[in-house]
């Protein structure tokens, strides 16, 4: 795997429940990056706003990572102003549809020239938030459903040859809780929050705003 300790986190037996094969015991690859936070640039446009309706899509093409392999993602938002029908609404209110997903793959050169991670998922949000007339400034949170999944598929070397891995698995969170503060300066645009969920995470972006 990409991330994770970069020794090897044991041994592991392989078995194919055959009584006249012996088991292999077998060294667990390590991972090649050992890191808390994973930063990723990626390409957004947005439209809107029209009827009360935004959409911004992200899209990064397949992208080649020195020698580690490739990334790429595609990712689709939707949001709709219920705001706009409350009238003097003292804050702006909204829902909101996104889809996204990612792919990892190989360097055309390694044992793992394919795709390894295949990454999915969508949510749905309720949004809340107040700008500070005097400042630059918006207050955010909101409530989301969510589900993630995530398709791995690799192969390592072992004394006998190879041996491969694959799994699928879907996040245990669906449910989290987010707040968050923004700040525009000039055509800059800056924002951090926090989410209350199975792992509670914080995230920080930039933006350009024309």
């Amino acid at each position: 795997m990409l991330f994770g300790e970069e020794t090897s986190p044991g041994q592991a037996i392989i078995s194919d429940n055959d009584p006249l094969t012996p088991d292999e015991t077998v060294d667990l690859p390590p991972g090649l990056l050992n890191t808390s936070i994973a930063p990723l640039a990626v390409p957004q446009i947005g439209a809107g706003t029209v009827l009360g309706t935004d959409a911004q899509v992200r899209f990064l093409p397949e992208t080649s990572i020195s020698d580690y392999g490739s990334v790429s993602l595609f990712g689709l938002s939707v949001r709709h102003s219920l705001s706009q029908y409350i009238p003097l609404s003292p804050v702006n209110l909204a829902v909101q549809g996104t889809w996204q997903s990612l792919s990892l793959s190989g360097s055309d050169d390694s044992i793992n020239s394919g795709e390894i991670v295949d990454a999915s998922g969508w949510a749905l949000n309720a949004q809340v938030s107040k700008s500070v007339p005097v400042a630059p400034i918006t207050f955010y949170g909101g409530l989301q459903y969510e589900q993630f999944g995530v398709d791995v598929g690799y192969t390592f070397q072992t004394s006998a040859g190879t041996s491969t891995v694959s799994f699928e698995q879907d996040a245990s969170n669906n449910v989290r809780a987010l707040a968050g503060v923004s700040v525009t300066l000039a055509v800059i645009q800056l924002n951090v929050d926090y989410a209350l969920a199975s792992n509670n995470t914080v995230s920080a972006g930039v933006g350009i705003t024309l």
